[in-house]
């Protein structure tokens, strides 16, 4: 506790408060030290704290909590340290249930303003379980706890927690629906459209997104408008609608910058390069990521710069540039640990293992290094799309080192689920490494049928490069056969 709140609560000046606490600091049951916010005391070990914690009564602990509240109270208008999320907190624990769900709110949106998301999370759950407690809540109150569960959710998206994110989702759906509020309704909408575009949903996530974008434009929201067709356009291009992404993004690459909205520029540009990749459009691939990199370097946004070095890792991969991906590899990898992005780390790991598959001069043991670590990475961090990903690429590897019938099927099974997912362009490259290992267990008739797929749905999309990998293995089935 801070030692000046000590002297609010106790009403004894710091010389009384040393000579009564100077004793137990040697006998090492409480220790003190010095933090931005001041002088605090803290017990030496957390057992003794919650021994004395729990030898109090409720009633004792309560009157504790609402003294604290009090105190903080008093120091409000202070910098001495966040005087708002303590009130809130002791106020909590005090029962001090309005006052807790008031404050604890106000504490929830500066926090989210802040990109503070671990304690938009915590205060959102103080500030909901003490309006749960109070006798009824008016429109308004009904409404700022609607925006605690929207933000809560927002913050869990942000921090890659989607198996949570998913559960809040189903627990506010009916609670949303006696919100009339559009501007709720909108964000709410938003994160249901984010949710899907994670989870493979991508049909039910344009039908929703579009619904959201209805209600955010008829009140002019215009970051919500803007948020919801990136999501809108993320969903377009997991079920290969290319054209349809890529004009999606450009508009709003346009919409973000007359906003001013610079992340949103990146990371449009982004999206931009990458579907030009697959749409054969190399040239302009390298040119906006390139663009990319650079508006986020420009405006101090790591986040955006390592989701650039990514898809250029990406492209050099499919270029077959190695010295490119392997400085695009190293630098992507910095920026992911500096920052803690795992699921970063996972993609950049998949690239290069992938690289170092099917490379002219193949490694075969760091590849499937690089591919373990990053399936690992894909499954601790729950990165659906990620797993989808990087499990074919392994599956297709270990049918390589082990050809057999039990390999194809494995390849067939994970088939049937890209297709159940409705990711086109991964179900398109794993028909053209499953017909190329059908090839190499002696299968031949069983090839044709499967480049032949693999084929169409390339032309279909379009995508090139596993357009000309179809076209290939079609030769040697035809040179095999003897028909030249």
């Amino acid at each position: 506790i801070n030692l000046d709140l000590l002297e609010i609560i106790t009403g004894k000046s710091v010389e009384a408060l040393a000579a009564i606490f100077t004793p137990a600091i040697e006998a090492l049951l409480l220790k003190e030290e010095n933090t931005p916010q001041g002088k605090v005391l803290k017990f030496y070990h957390n057992a003794i704290h919650r021994a004395i914690y729990g030898s109090a009564s409720l009633e004792e602990t309560k009157k504790l909590h609402s003294s604290i509240a009090a105190a903080h109270n008093s120091l409000r208008h202070t910098k001495k340290f966040r005087v708002g999320a303590e009130f809130a907190y002791h106020n909590y624990l005090a029962g001090a249930w309005e006052r807790a769900f008031q404050h604890g709110y106000s504490v929830v949106e500066r926090a989210y303003q802040h990109s503070m998301f671990d304690e938009v999370i915590q205060f959102s759950r103080y500030a909901e379980d003490a309006a749960t407690n109070l006798a009824e809540l008016d429109k308004e109150g009904i409404e700022n706890l609607a925006e605690l569960k929207l933000l809560r959710l927002q913050a869990l998206l942000r921090l890659n927690r989607y198996p949570e994110a998913e559960r809040e989702l189903e627990q506010m759906r009916q609670f949303m629906q006696t919100i009339e509020n559009e501007a709720l309704l909108a964000l709410y909408h938003l994160a249901v459209v984010t949710i899907c575009n994670r989870n493979g949903h991508y049909s039910h996530g344009i039908e929703v997104g579009s619904a959201g974008l209805v209600l955010a434009r008829a009140i002019g929201d215009e970051e919500t408008i803007r948020r919801l067709i990136y999501n809108i356009a993320g969903c377009h291009a997991h079920i290969s609608k290319l054209e349809v992404a890529i004009t999606l993004f450009e508009n709003l690459y346009k919409m973000a910058k007359q906003a001013g909205d610079e992340p949103l520029r990146s990371a449009s540009l982004c999206s931009i390069g990458y579907l030009n990749h697959f749409s054969g459009n190399w040239r302009e691939s390298r040119k906006s990521l390139a663009k990319a990199r650079q508006l986020a370097q420009e405006n101090n946004d790591p986040y955006r710069e390592c989701l650039a070095v990514i898809f250029s890792a990406w492209t050099a991969e499919y270029e077959g540039n190695a010295i490119l991906l392997h400085s695009y590899y190293q630098t992507g990898l910095k920026i992911a640990r500096t920052y803690g992005w795992a699921s970063y780390e996972g993609y950049l790991h998949f690239i290069a293992g992938r690289h170092q598959a099917y490379s002219l001069e193949p490694e075969i043991e760091l590849a499937q290094q690089l591919l373990s670590d990053s399936i690992a990475i894909m499954q601790d961090n729950h990165e659906l799309i990620g797993q989808v990903i990087v499990a074919p690429a392994l599956a297709l590897l270990n049918a390589r080192i082990h050809p057999s019938l039990e390999a194809t099927d494995n390849l067939r099974s994970i088939c049937e689920s890209l297709a159940q997912w409705g990711e086109k362009l991964n179900y398109c490259e794993i028909l053209c490494f499953l017909a190329a290992v059908e090839q190499q267990n002696e299968q031949w008739d069983k090839s044709l049928v499967t480049f032949q797929k693999a084929l169409d749905l390339a032309q279909s999309i379009p995508y090139i490069d596993c357009q000309w990998r179809a076209f290939f293995g079609l030769a040697k089935y035809y040179k095999h056969r003897g028909d030249t």
